[in-house]
């Protein structure tokens, strides 16, 4: 049965896995990337299951949790953590990398049957603002075990069938990231003119290594992220909607971005692909 779900992450390459994930699922997906924007979600929407990972927001994600499971009177909601436990709460874990049918099966079974938390004593916030809790009343994990934690290494993207399909998901998580600038008030300047033209020109001359600013030895996820920054410098968003030409020289660079991720983000095309450039 579809579920409300708020997924609270800042891994772009995570969100776009676990969006797709849930969407196919007939799930309603919502994303904050910080503690603010999910506090902000939760009083706005209700969400019958919490997607959450610890490490999210610097660490924060983790009191969040604590908070969540522990505010006298807070509304039941299904907890479900991505990568870690938390210590004091009793919550799903879905482990990295995450499997598809694992996450779709955790959501199915947080919404039949919530897990109790282990209620942790925490201030109620006041006047809308979000307090910390008293550090002597959280149960803190020791430090190598936060640190293992927090080094988990971070989620590439779905292997996708279709380039066409992987663009369309990394224009997704770009709109997101700018969605989540623009409530912090951080939208980014216009592109300048100059600037296009010099990444255009690039993109004429140089091989996909060049282009996406990697080394010939670099990893899929490397590859991938490097296409995330690329993609969400390069949005269209920042080119003057009036400037047709400047937005036609953008998608054409978006486009071999795209091509180039394609390609290097595959082990076997991007040995191959090293090959043929002589890297």
């Amino acid at each position: 049965m579809p579920r409300s779900v708020l997924l609270i992450d800042d891994d772009l390459a995570e969100i776009v896995l676990v969006k797709r994930v849930l969407e196919r699922g007939g799930h309603e997906a919502r994303v904050a990337t910080n503690v603010t924007d999910a506090w902000s979600e939760l009083a706005r929407v209700s969400p019958e299951v919490v997607l959450l990972a610890p490490e999210c927001d610097g660490g924060e994600g983790a009191e969040l949790a604590r908070r969540m499971t522990g505010q006298p009177g807070a509304r039941p909601v299904a907890l479900v953590l991505l990568g870690a436990a938390i210590d004091g709460i009793v919550a799903r874990v879905v482990a990295r990398p995450i499997d598809g049918r694992e996450l779709e099966e955790a959501v199915g079974r947080a919404t039949a049957s919530t897990p109790t938390p282990t209620p942790t004593p925490t201030p109620t916030p006041t006047g809308g603002a979000v307090q910390r809790s008293d550090p002597s009343a959280l149960s803190v994990a020791p430090p190598e075990a936060a640190r293992s934690r927090r080094a988990a290494p971070r989620l590439a993207f779905d292997r996708s069938p279709s380039r066409f399909e992987e663009a369309s998901e990394l224009r997704a998580a770009e709109r997101e990231l700018w969605l989540a600038q623009e409530r912090e008030r951080r939208v980014p300047p216009p592109l300048e003119r100059a600037f296009v033209e010099e990444k255009l020109r690039l993109v004429e001359r140089a091989d996909y290594f060049d282009i996406l600013g990697i080394g010939a030895g670099c990893s899929s996820l490397e590859a991938q992220q490097a296409v995330v920054r690329l993609l969400t410098e390069l949005t269209p968003e920042r080119c003057p909607a009036e400037d047709a030409q400047l937005r036609e020289k953008l998608e054409e660079i978006r486009r071999v971005v795209s091509e180039a991720g394609a390609v290097l983000g595959e082990d076997g095309l991007r040995a191959a692909y090293r090959r043929a450039v002589g890297r």
